[in-house]
């Protein structure tokens, strides 16, 4: 009877693991799809020298990892520092270029 009741909690937990990575990837598909903003690509053009060299390819990855990231991460100043919505766009391409093409993001 223990052993019954150890696998029906283990089978309920992965089935709970799997509806919620079912809905994480269906909502990072959505952001992916996302249009990116004319203004931002004119941000990083003229603040990040390594957006300027990334082939137009690989940008648009990058500009679906930027978003999912921007979506999950939380940006937080310290001693007084405004974190402004340039410096967490820049932020993120930094970070997401360590991701572009990676066959598994």
């Amino acid at each position: 009877m223990a052993f019954l009741i150890i696998v029906v909690a283990v089978l309920a937990l992965i089935l709970i693991r799997f509806a919620i990575a079912s809905r994480s990837g269906r909502r990072r598909r959505i952001l992916r799809s996302r249009p990116f903003p004319a203004e931002w690509k004119a941000i990083l053009e003229k603040d990040s020298s390594l957006y300027r060299a990334l082939p137009s390819t690989l940008k648009k990855d990058l500009h679906g990892l930027i978003h999912i990231f921007l979506d999950e991460k939380r940006f937080e100043g310290c001693q007084g520092l405004e974190v402004t919505e340039d410096m967490k766009l820049v932020i993120a391409c930094q970070a997401c270029l360590l991701l572009v093409n990676k066959q598994a993001n």
